[in-house]
């Protein structure tokens, strides 16, 4: 838990916006889950929270210089809804989770590797800033 008042007692210019995550493939691990609801349409969701392990080939040397891949925090979240639970059906399957119910599939995922593919979007909110997002997986071979 941060410490707000030191937070708030801080010189602001020291804060820096965090590097991207580069474009490319990352092995990474799942970390944790958390069931929640979209703040518009009250949609409930499972959010998962990945750990980046090591990057893939796809990453070029040049764009990890100067980022700590320890302190990225990627998560992606998945609707519960009858027409978005085929994305959570092909996670189960890419992580050998696919347990008797929904519910237990989500559970057997945390702790399991898989491969997360990032690129980048402009903001909705300031089309000149950038964010890392996860555009796919695959089956990470262990």
């Amino acid at each position: 838990m941060p410490d707000f008042n030191a937070l708030l007692d801080a010189d602001p210019t020291q804060f820096e916006r965090p590097p991207l995550v580069p474009e490319g493939d990352f092995l990474s691990l799942i970390k944790g889950r958390k069931f929640d609801k979209s703040a518009q349409k009250k949609t409930p969701y499972v959010r998962f929270d990945f750990q980046l392990i090591a990057p893939m080939e796809s990453v070029s040397q040049e764009a990890l210089d100067g980022i700590d891949l320890a302190k990225a925090k990627p998560h992606d979240d998945f609707y519960l809804t009858e027409d978005a639970m085929f994305r959570l059906r092909e996670l189960f399957e890419l992580v050998d989770a696919v347990m008797p119910s929904t519910r237990e599939s989500i559970d057997a995922c945390v702790g399991k590797q898989v491969i997360l593919t990032f690129g980048h979007s402009p903001s909705q909110r300031d089309p000149n800033r950038m964010y890392a997002e996860i555009r796919g997986y695959a089956r990470a071979e262990v």
